[in-house]
């Protein structure tokens, strides 16, 4: 399974724009006040699973997912284009059935409805940033648009 594609489709439908870094102005940087957050480097220590919402609004919920000592994510579907980045660890994702190996830098493109599990490698920990692309500029969010880890 190629994700780089489905990442590149779920970006376009919902008008995100990729800007570079380099092309980011003093404006640009002042107006993200309040949006730019520090993550962690590792999962950390603490419970088997912990979520941590970073935005939750119509447009988009952006979070992180500790799976520590092993402990997976049950098999679930989200109702809205996802995306998953592998921030630190490795482990297998299954989607419909197929499973797919991931490591640390790995982004997998989720299309709505598609059901996936996160199983790290045995024993290990994993450390995800979950995007939830709810709805495209100048449409509706899905009315039930929670999706819980």
């Amino acid at each position: 399974m190629n994700s780089i594609p489905l990442l590149t489709l779920a970006l376009l439908l919902t008008g995100v724009a990729i800007v570079a870094p380099t092309q980011a102005t003093a404006d640009t940087l002042e107006a993200a006040k309040g949006r730019v957050f520090e993550l962690p480097a590792t999962p950390g220590a603490g419970d088997g699973k912990e979520v941590v919402v970073l935005i939750d609004d119509a447009h988009l919920k952006l979070a992180t997912v500790a799976l520590r000592g092993g402990t997976a994510l049950a098999a679930h579907s989200a109702p809205v284009p996802t995306t998953i980045q592998v921030l630190e660890g490795e482990g297998v994702i299954h989607i419909a059935g197929e499973a797919v190996t991931v490591a640390k830098g790995t982004i997998v493109a989720l299309l709505a409805g598609e059901e996936h599990d996160v199983v790290p490698a045995p024993g290990s920990n994993i450390f995800l940033l979950v995007h939830y692309l709810r709805s495209a500029v100048g449409t509706e969010a899905p009315s039930n648009a929670s999706h819980e880890h």
